[in-house]
């Protein structure tokens, strides 16, 4: 019983990646972004952060999702940290489902598109605010420091109707 248990759970697992690209940190960089859940989600809701090199949602060797994380009954929703290429430019989708059945039936979601240049030696923090009224970039380095953002309009590549499962 235990094996087919542990079969099903393997098995409902590689569904629930099927279609999704993730992201690959470099082996080798001094510099980290770490992703929060949003202060105002759902008590029963996801959050996910999806690394890009260009401005388009498809999949690309080493680019995709970057942080998946849940929260349900109002627990949950722990940061992840990746690291990430300095002087490089990033282009971050975050996105915000809400569900009401279990895990995966979906009732409403949103998504913002930003990008940004990292610099060497840095620690940023990224979190979506406000239910998709944009994303907010603060350098845990420097805390004084504005980072410089682009709001980006969402490509066709990044919306539900094209890709409902990056």
């Amino acid at each position: 019983m235990k094996q087919k248990t542990l079969i099903l759970s393997v098995l409902l697992l590689s569904l629930m990646q099927a279609g999704c690209t993730t992201f690959k940190s470099p082996e080798s960089s001094n510099t980290q972004v770490t992703f929060k859940m949003a202060d105002d989600i759902a008590a029963n809701a996801n959050q996910f952060y999806y690394i890009y090199p260009e401005a388009e949602c498809n999949k690309s060797e080493g680019f995709g999702k970057a942080a998946s994380m849940m929260k349900l009954w109002g627990l949950g929703g722990l940061d992840s940290t990746v690291d990430v290429v300095a002087g490089e430019k990033l282009y971050i989708l975050s996105e915000i489902r809400t569900h009401t059945g279990g895990t995966t039936v979906y009732t409403r979601g949103c998504r913002d598109f930003i990008s940004f240049t990292p610099e060497d030696n840095q620690h940023y923090a990224i979190q979506q605010v406000k239910r998709c009224a944009g994303v907010s970039v603060e350098n845990q380095s420097q805390l004084e420091e504005v980072v410089n953002i682009d709001n980006l309009k969402l490509p066709y590549s990044c919306t539900f109707k094209a890709n409902k499962n990056l």
